[in-house]
C-alpha cells in the first residue's frame, strides 16, 4: 500500500514554529512508511486538475481552503491512502500509526469535544462550547453526519483512502459558499461534502490529538504529560503566538520529540 502525508505551509514570511513542527512530521512520515509532501507555495497547486482553480481561488481569500487541494491531487496520484497534518502540529516519538487505524471507506479524524464532554482542541471559552455541537448548529436540519458525530470535526489531522476520495470529490462543485455556522469555514465545507457523499466518520481516540494551550478545568485531563497524546495541535492561535508557544513547549518537553542517540564501544578520534 502506497501512502502519502500532506502538509500545507503557505506564508508570505515563514513563521519560526515550522522549524520545530516540520521535523516531527517528517520523522512521523518515515516511521509509518509514508511519503511526505510539503505544499509551501501557491504555484505548487497544479491547475491541470479539474477542481484546482476553484480551490485555489477560495484559498486566496481564506488560506485554510488551500488544504482541500491535497484531496484533489491525491485523487489523481498513484497513492492508496493519504493523511493531512497541519503545519502547527508537534508529533511525539512513537506516535499512533493512523494509517493502520483507518478503516477503508471512512474519514478518520478527531472531534473537538470527546464523548465525556471534555474539550481537547478548541480554543474557546467553556460557556461557548455548545456552539460546536451539531444539534445546536443544525437546529433539526437533516444531515448525514449528525447521526455519527457530536460536534465539529478537526480537519487538521485526518486519513482517507482513494475510493472514498473518489466518492467525496464528486460533490466538490460550484462556488464555495459561507460555512461560518460551523465555526471554521474549511471544516464546515468539508463536513458538508462528507455528508453529501455519505462518507461514514471514524474517530481518532480521545486525547490522541489535543491542544496543549486550551483552558483546563480541575476535572479535565492535562494532556501535556499524558502518554495517550501523540499529536499536539496548536490550532486557534495567531502565528506569532505559535512561534513563542511551540518553541517553549518543544524545549520544555524535548524528550517527547528528540530521539536519544546511544553510542556504544569506543569512539575514534
Amino acid at each position: 500500500m502506497k501512502k502519502v502525508i500532506y502538509t500545507f505551509a503557505i506564508y508570505e514570511n515563514n513563521p519560526s514554529f515550522l522549524s520545530f513542527t516540520l521535523p516531527t512530521i517528517i520523522a512521523y512520515a518515515r516511521s509509518v512508511g509514508a511519503d511526505f509532501k510539503l505544499i509551501c507555495h501557491r504555484s505548487q497547486i497544479n491547475d491541470r486538475y479539474p477542481r484546482s482553480e476553484m480551490i485555489a481561488k477560495k484559498g486566496d481569500e481564506k488560506p485554510h481552503f488551500y488544504k482541500l487541494y491535497a484531496l484533489e491531487e491525491f485523487l489523481y496520484s498513484s497513492y492508496d491512502k493519504m493523511m493531512l497534518i497541519d503545519d502547527d502540529i508537534l508529533i511525539r516519538n512513537s506516535a499512533l500509526d493512523l494509517f493502520e487505524m483507518h478503516k477503508d471507506g471512512h474519514f478518520l479524524a478527531s472531534q473537538h469535544i470527546d464523548q465525556n464532554g471534555i474539550n481537547y482542541l478548541a480554543m474557546i471559552e467553556k460557556e461557548k462550547t455548545d456552539k460546536l455541537f451539531l444539534k445546536e448548529i443544525l437546529q433539526g436540519e437533516e444531515h448525514f453526519l449528525s447521526g455519527q458525530i457530536r460536534n465539529i470535526i478537526n480537519s487538521g489531522l485526518y486519513v482517507i483512502d482513494k475510493n472514498t476520495v473518489n466518492r467525496l470529490m464528486v460533490s466538490f462543485k460550484g462556488q464555495i459558499g459561507d460555512y461560518t455556522r460551523f465555526g471554521w469555514d474549511d471544516q464546515g465545507y468539508l463536513m458538508e461534502k462528507l455528508s453529501e457523499a455519505k462518507v461514514p466518520f471514524q474517530e481518532i481516540p480521545g486525547r490522541a490529538q489535543a491542544n496543549p494551550c486550551r483552558e483546563i478545568s480541575d476535572i479535565e485531563k492535562n494532556t501535556t504529560k499524558d502518554r495517550n497524546t501523540d499529536f499536539y495541535h496548536f490550532n486557534g492561535l495567531k502565528p506569532l503566538e505559535k512561534d513563542v508557544l511551540v518553541n517553549k513547549f518543544f524545549h520544555d518537553n524535548h524528550e517527547f520529540f528528540c530521539v536519544p542517540v546511544v553510542v556504544t564501544g569506543k569512539v575514534q578520534k
